[in-house]
């Protein structure tokens, strides 16, 4: 008996398009988790927060209760932006596409791209809305916010305590 190694590479040949796989696989297992592991984190789940980037959440949490809503409002409905449903249908074109055989990650790209779409627009619109209620802030009031936004960032996110009423 021999101990040398068989020298025929076509037994240890893996084909290029299922490394690939593989390795979009692992990428979205460690998305997934990254996901879950901020959400247990932070309190809440991937959709908490509106969609809005993390940045901008203290400057929203540090808005009175009548301009977050205000802003909230004047998001809806609004034309060109995706509704709701409309960003619920993305998630779903993505299991669609993540379950397809055969894989195409084209597809998985396309649903990522239409999705990242949806988030700047959605956020664009926001930073506008956000930026029309500070300008039409008296100096004293834009000062007091600016002070509510310095709280903020220094007692950071609030676990599961409410904001009092303003």
């Amino acid at each position: 008996m021999s101990d040398q190694q068989p020298t025929d590479t076509a037994a240890r040949y893996v084909p290029r398009g299922f490394k690939v796989i593989l390795g979009l696989s692992l990428a979205l297992n460690l998305i997934v988790i990254g996901v879950v592991v901020g959400a247990g984190v932070r309190g809440g789940g991937p959709m908490r927060g509106g969609g809005m980037s993390n940045y901008a959440i203290p400057y929203v949490m540090a808005l009175p209760k009548e301009d977050r809503r205000a802003i909230s409002k004047s998001l809806r409905g609004k034309d060109g932006l995706p509704d709701r449903g409309a960003r619920r249908a993305l998630y779903q074109d993505m299991v669609s596409a993540l379950k397809a055989e055969p894989f195409d990650p084209a597809a998985v790209q396309s649903v990522l791209d239409a999705q990242s779409s949806a988030n700047v627009s959605v956020l664009t619109a926001a930073q506008v809305a956000w930026t029309e209620r500070v300008t039409a802030m008296s100096p004293q009031k834009r000062a007091e916010y600016a002070g509510r936004v310095e709280e903020v960032l220094k007692r950071g996110p609030r676990k599961g305590k409410r904001r009092p009423a303003e």
